[in-house]
């Protein structure tokens, strides 16, 4: 992981998102330490509700998805 985000920020891209189960007590915790941070309701960009929606759809529960977002 950290070797695409290292490779995005020498491609100049202003960050990285990602969803994950926010009820695995790892997943969160793990993308922490590599910069990411939770964002929700009003603050999470439309791709990430998007793509929230997207695995809502494909059976995900929507109550265990979590966005988060590094900036580099």
């Amino acid at each position: 992981m950290q070797t695409l985000l290292d490779a995005g920020q020498q491609r100049g891209l202003a960050g990285a998102t990602l969803t994950t189960d926010n009820m695995a007590a790892f997943n969160a915790i793990f993308y922490a330490t590599l910069g990411f941070n939770i964002v929700e309701g009003h603050a999470r960009p439309p791709h990430l509700v998007s793509l929230i929606a997207e695995e809502t759809a494909m059976g995900f529960n929507p109550t265990r998805r979590v966005a988060m977002w590094a900036t580099f």
